[in-house]
């Protein structure tokens, strides 16, 4: 069975480093590049692709504990615990922050942003409101440059719960606990029945145009599935309006998050999803968000819902709409694995299947026009 391990992307771009274990990690401390220098962090592993590092075991490390510098962050692994005691002593450093948009070098070292851009201030607004109305102020907004103060080159703060990958630079330890990671079960023919009537595809609110399609299936009530999204650390999405879209205007400019930001209005056979989640670090422009929706569906006497998960890379504005849109991760089964791979960890309980589905092509595009490639599979996730 084929397996892509969470946040690969860099090293889908640095083959070198592809070719070393991996360890994808969950920060318990926060970190800040203004913090005191030589600070002890820790970090939950929720997967060691190709390792025998159990999910679960804790990383310990530091950060550098050199003359500290504002605009850059070094941080440090030489420890991993493993059950109650044992410890095994590694060198691991960053290799990527998940969803974040600083830029991180070859010796692990976490670079500021650029100079931030000051507020957008009344005026601004305004004229993002008058576009909504009138199409030709938004011409106006395209044809003109807003004047905006640049501020000083920022810090480098990342809070507790943000995702991280390493890279070890030693050879990984090799305990006999069997590590923890997303492996389905065999179905059963019964519930293999179920999934296969779910739906495939979502489609536009507004024009019904082909979309995304359909990748995870969780079974339980609606409240388990809320609390197993709030425990692997994932918000709930606003819904869209002009002041949402005044939030967005706000953190594209200042280089932040919007926690519950907004997402575009998908529907299964015209409903709205009766879920909407997301998981950002520190920027709207780069989100993990997944739609979710009630099926007429039920096994063993619990609701089944369907869902379709993505991951937002990118962010444009769009002249046709007059809105932000996103850009998506093609390969969308990165975004099932990276669902499937936190809801187990909040809740360990919960058993993962996988159904087969030829047919969902293996190439295809969203409404946006992104192209996305997947095996076709759906993960379902039974809560007991």
């Amino acid at each position: 069975m084929k397996r892509t391990p969470l946040l690969l992307y860099a090293a889908l771009l640095l083959p070198l480093w592809a070719q070393q274990p991996l360890l994808q990690i969950r920060l318990l401390d926060p970190v800040s590049s203004t913090g005191l220098s030589g600070a002890s962090i820790r970090a939950v592993v929720l997967e060691a692709e190709g390792t025998g590092v159990p999910q679960g075991s804790i990383v310990h490390g530091h950060t550098d504990g050199g003359k500290p510098q504002r605009d850059r962050l070094k941080l440090l692994f030489d420890r991993i615990t493993i059950g109650s005691r044992r410890d095994y002593p590694v060198q691991a450093r960053i290799l990527a922050v998940d969803n974040a948009r600083e830029a991180i070098d070859k010796d692990g070292t976490i670079l500021a942003l650029d100079p931030l851009h000051k507020r957008p201030g009344k005026i601004e607004l305004l004229l993002l409101a008058a576009a909504h109305a009138h199409p030709m102020t938004l011409a106006f907004l395209e044809g003109t440059k807003f004047t905006l103060r640049e501020l000083e080159k920022p810090s480098v703060h990342y809070a507790a719960g943000t995702d991280m990958t390493l890279r070890f630079e030693t050879t990984p330890p090799t305990p006999t606990a069997a590590p923890g990671t997303v492996v389905p079960a065999v179905l059963v023919p019964a519930l293999a029945q179920v999934l296969a009537a779910l739906p495939l595809r979502t489609e536009t609110y507004a024009t019904r145009t082909p979309s995304d399609w359909t990748n995870l299936a969780f079974i339980g009530t609606r409240e388990a599935v809320q609390q197993a999204f709030e425990a692997a650390g994932w918000s709930t999405a606003a819904a869209l309006s002009l002041r949402a879209d005044f939030k967005v205007f706000a953190a594209v400019a200042e280089h932040h998050a919007y926690t519950h930001a907004p997402v575009s209005r998908l529907a299964i056979n015209g409903h709205l999803p009766d879920m909407v989640y997301q998981k950002q670090t520190n920027t709207f422009a780069k989100r993990h968000h997944i739609r979710i929706w009630k099926t007429e569906q039920n096994w063993q006497g619990k609701p089944v819902w369907i869902a379709a998960a993505t991951h937002d890379i990118g962010i444009d504005f769009s002249p046709a709409t007059k809105t932000f849109t996103h850009r998506i991760d093609g390969n969308v089964d990165r975004e099932r694995h990276k669902v499937a791979l936190d809801l187990q960890y909040a809740q360990p309980k919960v058993k993962l299947y996988a159904q087969d589905r030829p047919l969902v092509p293996k190439e295809s595009a969203n409404a946006t026009g992104d192209s996305t490639h997947t095996d076709g599979r759906l993960y379902a996730l039974l809560f007991e």
